[in-house]
């Protein structure tokens, strides 16, 4: 009963503890449990998942240094450089791409640091800016020291590397002390060259502490072989035999160039299974499009049939509109020509109470208004031209008009 308290005690204390952190921290806990029980492949995977999952993140480089650490573990630097090379260009899109940067040419660092290429190491943390450094965390500083005070080891400067060593093993123990060994084997080289075998031995039994307790049998293995250099430089040959039998065996159990196979099919297998996800990906979207196409042509078929349909009615109605304005003018006309024919009436009802003119004569005196000539007023009225100089005459003197000019000047209130 009380072992079960307890195992709900720490499940929820696990639980709180997840909360607490980001989704990528959680993920860099999970990676660095299963290097340490050497679960490279679950590792790796799920890590990949994770890339994937995350595609779109401004962060997404720090995924790639992640996969770097798991390649690093078991000496795949190949694929560490690929993986580094990736992080360094999606650097650049991270919220803050200097900091970004200067994050991935630290792990380029010590990546090239492991591979002895110093100078290359070197001259990568000198590219890294004063402001961006001071960002780092004490882990990632006490690294850097490392590095510098090795550069002084190889320079046969010991007291100042010791010095060095000394202050980034303080910060190491304090952050990091599971990284710890990365230090003390340093130190181990450093004090044999002192001839110091209390230090080196006090260096060496700290360093498998280190790599025991927090079960990381890299370090172990890397504690071994650096004391088998030793033991060989020195050529004390029982030592080294002894030591290499159990390099020998801590290399077996560790299975590096096995772990590089694995890591290496199951990242093809995923690569694989990726590359046919986007192909099957971009056949949807094919077929998708195609559907969309045929959608939007049959859409635009319609409207233009719609657009036709429309026209021809507009087309018919301008027509029908046109037509009704021809007849409605032409009633216009019609009205129009019946009330003149009415005004004429009048108007020769009227010069025949006022002047006495005859309708022959009257109808002369409109085409004298109009401005007809008496040759058109003779064929109008099929009448001779005398005739209508005869009556013309006659008309001046009803009217006491003296030219043509008078009669039509006549206003129409002077003609009633």
């Amino acid at each position: 009963m009380h072992h079960n308290k307890y195992i709900l005690f720490f499940l929820l204390l696990l639980n709180t503890t997840l909360l607490a952190k980001t989704g990528f921290e959680t993920l860099e806990d999970s990676v660095y449990y299963l290097n340490n029980n050497f679960n490279y492949t679950k590792s790796q995977n799920l890590i990949l998942s994770e890339i994937e999952n995350n595609n779109g993140n401004t962060e997404l480089f720090k995924y790639y240094i992640l996969l770097s650490h798991t390649h690093k573990r078991v000496y795949d630097y190949t694929s560490c450089r690929l993986a580094l090379d990736q992080a360094f260009d999606l650097s650049k899109r991270s919220k803050n791409p200097s900091f970004a940067k200067s994050i991935v040419q630290y792990e380029q660092a010590l990546m090239e640091f492991d591979l002895t290429n110093y100078q290359k190491s070197l001259s990568l943390m000198d590219g890294i800016t004063e402001e961006d450094f001071q960002l780092f965390n004490n882990g990632k500083k006490s690294n850097i020291k490392m590095q510098r005070a090795y550069l002084h080891f190889l320079d046969k400067d010991y007291s100042k590397a010791e010095i060095i060593y000394e202050e980034a093993a303080i910060i190491k123990k304090n952050h990091d002390r599971c990284n710890l060994p990365m230090i003390l084997v340093k130190q181990m080289e450093l004090y044999y060259y002192k001839g110091d075998n209390e230090k080196l031995n006090e260096a060496f039994n700290q360093s498998l502490f280190y790599a025991d307790s927090c079960g990381i049998l890299k370090y172990r293995l890397y504690t071994y072989e650096m004391l088998e250099e030793i033991f060989l430089d020195n050529e004390d040959l029982n030592n080294w035999v002894q030591i290499k039998n159990e390099v020998k065996k801590v290399r077996e159990a560790y299975n590096s160039e096995q772990h590089q196979i694995s890591l290496s099919k199951q990242k093809e297998t995923f690569t694989k299974t990726l590359n046919e996800q986007k192909v099957r990906g971009e056949k949807r979207r094919n077929t998708l499009l195609r559907i969309v196409v045929g959608l939007l042509s049959l859409l635009l078929l319609c409207l233009w049939f719609a657009y036709n349909t429309v026209r021809k009615q507009r087309l018919y109605l301008n027509q029908e509109n046109e037509n009704m304005r021809a007849r409605i003018k032409q009633y216009s006309i019609n009205i129009n020509s019946n009330n003149k024919e009415r005004d004429g009436e009048e108007f020769k009802d009227s010069f025949l109470s006022k002047f006495g003119l005859t309708e022959r004569q009257i109808d002369i005196v409109r085409l004298i208004i109009d401005g007809k000539t008496n040759k058109e007023i003779a064929e109008k009225s099929f009448i001779s031209v005398n005739t209508v100089k005869y009556h013309i005459k006659k008309i001046y003197e009803l009217l006491e008009v003296k030219s043509r000019k008078e009669l039509s000047g006549l206003s129409e209130d002077q003609l009633f």
